[in-house]
């Protein structure tokens, strides 16, 4: 009988370490594309998520991006709470970017907040001077469909 037991627990524990690898996995394994340029995305949609965001991450890869998907349109400030790197800020109405903040200096400890004074339902951060690099602007369309 308890074998049995010790079992089942067993089955259990990996099926819920399974579960959390793959959600990381899908969060991690998105792309979206602004102009030409195709990025990689994590995408962030429980309060949780967009709580912890990039803090006490060291970095973020060259093409990747962390988006921030939110239940409906706001004026949604970032706090930069325990950032170690500078980032770019986009803020997204539909597929449409409608605010951009470039280089935003990192500050460890509590940091500042970034307000975009628009409204907005995604955020999409991104390495500090990529915005400049692939050449995005305010207006430009974002391609969410792609696997």
């Amino acid at each position: 009988m308890k074998k049995n037991i010790l079992v089942i627990i067993t089955f259990l524990i990996i099926i819920i370490v399974a579960g959390f690898l793959v959600e990381r996995i899908n969060k991690q394994n998105n792309f979206i594309k602004i102009n030409e340029k195709k990025i990689r995305v994590e995408i962030m949609q429980t309060d949780v998520d967009r709580a912890r965001g990039l803090s006490g991450r060291e970095n973020l890869c060259a093409d990747c991006g962390m988006l921030f998907v939110f239940g409906k349109a706001e004026n949604y400030p970032f706090w930069m709470k325990e950032m170690k790197f500078e980032l770019d800020m986009l803020w997204i109405m539909g597929d449409k970017v409608v605010k951009i903040k470039e280089n935003i200096p990192y500050q460890k400890g509590e940091g500042e907040v970034v307000d975009p004074g628009t409204m907005a339902n995604k955020v999409l951060e991104i390495q500090a001077g990529k915005s400049e690099e692939w050449g995005i602007k305010e207006g430009d369309r974002i391609d969410f469909n792609l696997k």
